[in-house]
């Protein structure tokens, strides 16, 4: 219970307590946990094959290649770019992948850019054990960014708020990356 006389009370940069039990994802608690995570070997490899036991949120793809979302997006229109060839580490691609890999990165970006306004990104790739990797299969993160994507809820309740669903943001990029062809 919160003490109101508690000078603390409600000051986020005081209380790192604030809306803990009202805030979840549970959805992605789930997915980590693996009790909603559909079995199966490498899910990029499912989407791939469109296994209809996994959800193929599909923007672009080419016989080596494929944009997919992420369906626990940081802000709206972040994807993944992914090898369509099975490799767990990137010292495994070849240099003509890799290279191929960050064309469609920078192509990413410029649709995103397009469809969401957004002016900076963050680009990254975990690989391997302790990286933070829970797909074990290459894949680079697109996650736009926004100066004004610090607001109220995600300082008080230290959570996201997403302002599209995942299938809108999914449309716009599919514009917009087709646009550039």
């Amino acid at each position: 219970m919160r003490d109101p006389a508690d000078p603390k009370d409600g000051d986020p940069e005081k209380d790192n307590n604030l809306f803990t039990e009202n805030l979840i994802s549970l959805g992605k608690l789930k997915y980590v946990q693996g009790t909603a995570r559909p079995n199966v070997d490498c899910i990029l490899c499912s989407i791939f094959e469109r296994d209809p036991a996994v959800v193929s949120p599909v923007v672009w793809e080419d016989d080596q290649m494929m944009v997919v979302m992420n369906l626990y997006p940081y802000n709206p229109g972040h994807c993944m770019v992914v090898p369509r060839t099975h490799f767990e580490r990137l010292y495994d691609l070849p240099a003509d992948l890799v290279s191929y890999l960050f064309t469609i990165v920078q192509k990413v970006q410029r649709a995103q850019e397009i469809a969401f306004k957004c002016v900076g990104w963050n680009v990254g790739i975990n690989d391997g054990d302790c990286s933070g990797q829970s797909i074990k299969h290459v894949h680079v993160q697109v996650v736009p960014r926004f100066k004004s994507e610090l607001g109220f809820i995600d300082i008080i309740g230290k959570t996201r708020v997403m302002p599209i669903q995942l299938d809108q943001a999914m449309e716009m990029l599919k514009e917009a990356y087709n646009s550039l062809e």
